[in-house]
């Protein structure tokens, strides 16, 4: 109880909490755009976000190395996988559509139109993360503008978990677990409506 006053009274006496407030990992939102439609499934986008339980997004690094007279930067290193865990439907919809995506960039869909693949149709999509503010009263254009969201282009999946059953499960949704890789990322103003895949 000590400890949960002290963090409140951080809170309340915090630059912070009088402007965007603080990041809560319960609060968020996702956007994922122009994902692929492959086995006959579309609207993933909205199906994704609706149904979205966790999602972990990578951290980034940089690398130097000694020089003669001051350090060189070598590389940047975006960690480069996202973690997401959907509640999945009654008849396997989700991993079943993660299947053919996988399928799909592995060439093995569609042998006779895989010369006419789009990279961006038919290969990756694009995901966004936001945050949402904590105070519920910044309506007004300038406070909305201090918000930022994560943006992940050229987003594909790469490894989906199996599902776990077992008979005293009654009342628990069963969930997907998905791993994704990416190629370019930017945190940018949440009003910022652009994206890689553009």
């Amino acid at each position: 109880m000590a400890e949960f006053a002290s963090i409140t009274n951080f809170v309340d006496n915090s630059f912070y909490n009088t402007d965007v407030g603080f990041l809560k990992p319960s609060r968020f939102e996702t956007k994922w755009n122009k994902l692929p439609t492959v086995g006959g499934y579309s609207d993933m986008e909205s199906k994704l976000q609706q149904n979205i339980e966790t999602i972990s997004t990578p951290g980034f690094s940089i690398s130097a190395s000694e020089h003669a007279y001051n350090n060189k930067f070598t590389e940047r290193d975006f960690g480069g996988t996202i973690t997401a865990t959907f509640f999945e439907s009654g008849n396997l919809e989700l991993k079943s559509y993660f299947w053919n995506w996988m399928e799909m960039i592995q060439g093995k869909q569609d042998q006779k139109k895989l010369s006419q693949r789009s990279y961006f149709v038919d290969i990756v999509g694009s995901l966004e993360v936001s945050p949402i503010l904590n105070r519920v009263d910044y309506k007004t254009e300038l406070d909305i503008n201090k918000n930022r969201k994560e943006v992940f282009g050229e987003v594909f999946p790469t490894n989906v978990d199996g599902y776990s059953f077992n008979v005293g499960s009654d009342n628990e949704i069963t969930k997907i677990s998905v791993s994704f890789k990416y190629r370019f990322y930017k945190i940018v103003k949440s009003n910022d409506n652009k994206n890689f895949n553009e």
